[in-house]
C-alpha cells in the first residue's frame, strides 16, 4: 500500500510544472528575455521525449528493473526541476523540459503497468485522476509564491517534492513485485510487432481520437469562449478550467463505478453522459453559466476512456505485451495533441471558432464506434 500511495502521489506531481508554468508565464518569459508565444517551446520538447521515452519503456524495463527506471527518471526531473528554479535564460529551461519529458514518458508507463496489473480497475482510474489534481493544484501552488515570492519558488517547491518521491520509491523499491513481472520482462516487441496484435491498430485510432479530443477542447475552450459566445476574457479562462475539473471529478466517479461497469461500460457510459454537454455547448444567447456546464458535463463524459483502455490492454493484447502497448498508447496520446490541437486551430480559421461542439462530438462517436470494433472483434475471436 505505501508504494501505491507514492505512485499516485507522483502522478499527482506530473501534473504541476507546465500548468504552473503556463501560469507564471506572463513573468516568467520577461524575466527569461523571451517573447510570449515561445511558451510552446518547452511544452513541444516535453511532448517529443515523452513519445520517445513511453516508447522505449518496454525495451528498457528488460534490463532494468521497472522501479528503478522510477526513481533513476524522478531523480533527473528533480535535478531538472532545481535547474529551472535557478535558471536565468530560456534555453536552460529548454534544457531541462527534455529530461522532464523521459521522466513523464518512461513513469507513465512503467506506473500504468503496475497498477493495471497488480490492481483492480478502479485503481487505474483513480491513477489518471491524479494528473487533474496536479494541473489543478500546480497553478495556485504558483500563485502562492508568486504572491508572496516568485516563480522560482514554487519550482523549487515541485523539486524538492520530486526528491521526496525519489527517496520514497527507493524505500519501497522491495514492493514492486507483480505475479507476470518475470513474464513480462522476457517479452520486447518492436512497433511493428505491437502494430501486429489482433485489433490494437482499431484502439490505438480510438486512443489517438480521445487524446484528439482532449488535447483540442482543453486548448481551444477559452477562444471558443470569447469569439463564439462573446464571454469576456477573464472568465473564460476560469471556464476553461472547468473541462479539467470535470475529467478529474469523472474519474473519481468513475473508480466507484468501475467494478459495477466494467472497462467497457464505463466507456459506453461515459460517451453517452457527454452528449448533453455537448448540447448544452451548442446553444447561444443563453447565461454563462449553462455554458460552463455543458464543459464540466463533457469533460466529466470523457473521462473514463484513457483509463478503461489502458486497464484493458492486458486482457485485450496480452499481460506479456502490457508495458510496450501502454508505451505505445502513452505515445500516441501525445502525437494526437501535438498534431490535431494546431491541425484544429488551422481548420478553425476557416470554418470559424463556433465549430468546437461539432468537433467534440464527431471525436466522440469515433472514440465510441472504435473501441465497440474492438469489443466485438475480440469477442468473435473468443468465440
Amino acid at each position: 500500500m505505501p508504494l501505491l500511495v507514492t505512485i499516485y502521489l507522483y502522478f499527482i506531481s506530473s501534473g504541476f510544472p507546465f500548468t504552473a508554468m503556463g501560469a507564471a508565464w506572463p513573468v516568467m518569459h520577461k524575466d527569461l528575455g523571451v517573447p510570449v508565444s515561445a511558451a510552446g517551446i518547452p511544452i513541444m520538447i516535453v511532448s517529443v521525449f515523452t513519445v520517445i521515452a513511453s516508447m522505449a519503456a518496454a525495451r528498457i524495463s528488460k534490463k532494468i528493473a521497472p522501479p528503478v527506471i522510477m526513481i533513476a527518471t524522478i531523480s533527473l526531473a528533480t535535478v531538472s526541476l532545481f535547474a529551472i528554479a535557478f535558471s536565468a535564460a530560456f534555453w536552460q529551461v529548454c534544457a531541462a523540459s527534455v529530461f522532464l519529458g523521459i521522466e513523464n514518458g518512461a513513469n507513465a508507463a512503467v506506473g500504468n503497468d503496475y497498477v493495471t496489473k497488480t490492481r483492480k480497475s478502479s485503481f487505474t482510474v483513480w491513477l489518471n485522476s491524479c494528473w487533474g489534481i496536479g494541473a489543478t493544484v500546480g497553478p495556485l501552488v504558483m500563485a502562492a509564491c508568486m504572491k508572496n515570492y516568485t516563480w522560482n519558488t514554487a519550482f523549487l517547491f515541485f523539486a524538492v517534492y520530486h526528491l521526496l518521491l525519489a527517496v520514497a520509491f527507493a524505500s519501497f523499491k522491495k514492493q514492486w513485485q507483480t505475479d507476470d513481472a518475470e513474464e513480462a520482462t522476457k517479452s520486447t516487441v518492436s512497433l511493428m510487432e505491437i502494430l501486429g496484435i489482433y485489433m490494437f491498430p482499431v484502439m490505438a485510432a480510438a486512443f489517438f481520437c480521445y487524446s484528439s479530443l482532449e488535447g483540442i477542447i482543453t486548448a481551444w475552450t477559452s477562444s471558443f469562449l470569447v469569439i463564439s459566445r462573446h464571454i469576456a476574457a477573464v472568465p473564460a479562462a476560469r471556464y476553461s478550467s472547468v473541462i479539467i475539473i470535470g475529467i478529474t471529478v469523472g474519474r473519481i466517479v468513475g473508480g466507484f463505478l468501475s467494478e459495477r461497469l466494467g472497462d467497457k461500460g464505463l466507456i459506453r457510459a461515459g460517451l453517452i453522459t457527454a452528449i448533453p454537454g455537448i448540447g448544452l455547448l451548442t446553444l447561444t444567447g443563453v447565461p454563462e453559466y449553462v455554458t460552463a456546464a455543458g464543459l464540466f458535463i463533457c469533460g466529466f463524459g470523457i473521462s473514463p476512456v484513457t483509463p478503461a483502455i489502458i486497464h484493458s490492454a492486458p486482457a485485450n493484447f496480452g499481460k506479456e505485451h502490457s508495458m510496450a502497448v501502454i508505451g505505445t498508447l502513452i505515445a500516441l496520446a501525445n502525437i494526437g495533441a501535438m498534431t490535431m490541437t494546431p491541425l484544429y486551430g488551422e481548420i478553425t480559421t476557416k470554418a470559424g471558432m463556433g465549430i468546437l461542439p461539432l468537433a467534440v462530438f464527431i471525436l466522440a462517436s469515433l472514440i465510441l464506434i472504435l473501441t465497440e470494433i474492438v469489443n466485438l472483434g475480440l469477442k468473435r475471436k473468443c468465440s
